[in-house]
């Protein structure tokens, strides 16, 4: 996370976009658990107050590490077992 907020300001000094606009760009680049966290969490902010960009990357931030601490305690037992959709049939000719 630190360094795709690192990337993230570094372009962001490249362009005029005011905040509302680079929260939604931020938004946007978030994987989608992460972000659908952070928006039960109650999302920080739409960039209509000076600072609500700093609170999603504080936020961000703070899910990320607490993922990455239950991982390291838990790990392969945080994750589900893999389950298909469906039963591959085998032997049937699908031409």
């Amino acid at each position: 996370m630190e360094d795709y907020i690192i990337d993230f300001k570094s372009w962001a000094q490249l362009t005029n976009f005011n905040e509302i606009a680079l929260i939604a760009q931020f938004k946007g680049g978030l994987n989608a658990p992460l972000g659908m966290k952070i928006v039960e969490n109650g999302a920080p902010g739409d960039g209509s107050t000076v600072g609500d960009l700093q609170l999603w990357y504080d936020q961000a931030t703070a899910l990320d590490k607490a993922w990455r601490d239950r991982q390291k305690l838990y790990g392969a037992a945080m994750r589900p077992a893999f389950r298909p959709r469906f039963t591959p049939v085998t032997g049937v000719n699908q031409s």
